[in-house]
């Protein structure tokens, strides 16, 4: 029996059986050359421009640009680092965008500071800090180019973590990009709800 990593036991805590689908649907395409993945990620992600400008708040909806654009070329194992770490830094734009005064202050730091002041829900405070341990520090780390491993460690990340991970990021998103329009932050577009074409790929172009 093959051990689950990290990522994977994460995963397993926090997602639903209809996003565990949507995650492997998507490793497959990440691992396959071509543009599937780009096209998928698009449909799920909310829309961050228009006509090549990108909305505001800037800082938010370009790092979800950043997201996205790491799919761009499927099957390129090297990719996924800089795809689980856009992923971290898009939450640290909305952490920053909902306290200010941490804006300097890198993912982990932020949560740790907020949830001893009891400004976050400690159930999100503590999937932040799991995203944050799990998948955003370490590819923060990955500063060499790596064969493609035979086996997962915490140096390396492969198809399946990425998807894993980005289902995950988008749970985590969603959740504070609904504090955010209660703080009064204007975000013109929103994440879209869980649609069934994501996992057969007719939402593809």
């Amino acid at each position: 029996m093959v051990q689950e990593n990290a990522i994977e036991a994460q995963a397993r805590k926090v997602l639903d059986e209809e996003e565990i689908k949507l995650a492997s649907h998507l490793s497959l395409l990440l691992s396959t050359p071509g543009a599937g993945a780009y096209w998928l990620v698009k449909d799920i992600l909310p829309v961050y421009e228009k006509e090549r400008r990108v909305f505001e708040p800037r800082n938010i909806y370009k790092s979800l640009a950043y997201v996205h654009n790491q799919t761009a070329v499927g099957g390129d194992p090297h990719m996924m680092r800089y795809f689980l770490h856009s992923m971290g830094s898009h939450l640290e734009t909305c952490l920053h965008g909902l306290f200010p005064i941490y804006a300097n202050n890198s993912l982990g730091k932020v949560v740790s500071q907020i949830q001893r002041g009891g400004l976050l829900h400690t159930e999100l405070a503590q999937e932040l800090l799991d995203f944050n341990n799990i998948v955003y520090v370490h590819a923060k780390h990955l500063d060499e180019f790596y064969p493609v491993p035979v086996s997962i460690d915490e140096t390396t990340f492969g198809f399946m973590d990425g998807a894993l991970a980005f289902v995950m990021f988008r749970r985590l998103s969603m959740k504070l990009f609904k504090l955010l329009r209660l703080e009064g932050v204007g975000l013109p577009q929103d994440w879209k709800e869980f649609k069934e074409e994501w996992l057969s790929g007719k939402s593809q172009q």
